[in-house]
């Protein structure tokens, strides 16, 4: 009975198993490396690089959730690792959802510099447009007001 258990779903379930822990692996390392390059040079981030490796971590963990809790996965009955799937899929959410925000928050702030600074949709420089580099840099305060 116990060779039946392993020829019907215990490859489905080895499989998904190393699979979920490729997955945290990998999306581990990804955010590890956004934060050591937000560490190590805080005044400018990519804003693409940062979403595509948000999305690409949302991607892995809505697959890996689903996977790893159907009825032959190894989370299927509660427990940790069930419980455990399920937020690490929510906090990758709550993660793309701050990246939004952050890229919206960019867009903004060069609208509005794009409006303070005349027509830069004309203007060329020796790089080419900078309309289109967005990247998420801590907000600058200094308005030229020292108060303390």
């Amino acid at each position: 009975a116990g060779d039946d258990a392993i020829h019907d779903g215990g490859s489905f379930f080895c499989a998904t198993a190393m699979m979920g822990t490729s997955f945290g692996t990998l999306c581990t390392v990804l955010c590890l490396q956004i934060c050591l390059v937000k560490i190590h040079d805080q005044s400018h981030v990519p804003a693409v690089s940062e979403a595509l490796m948000v999305g690409i971590v949302l991607t892995l963990y809505t697959i890996g959730v689903a996977l790893l809790t159907s009825d032959k996965g190894p989370a299927a009955p509660l427990g940790n690792l069930y419980y455990a799937s399920w937020a690490a899929f929510l906090v990758s959410l709550m993660l793309a959802k701050s990246c939004f925000e952050d890229v919206q928050l960019a867009k903004s702030m060069q609208n509005q510099n794009d409006g303070a600074n005349g027509d830069l949709a004309m203007q060329e420089t020796s790089v080419g447009h900078e309309s289109n580099n967005l990247s998420f840099a801590p907000a600058d305060s200094s308005d030229g007001d020292d108060h303390i």
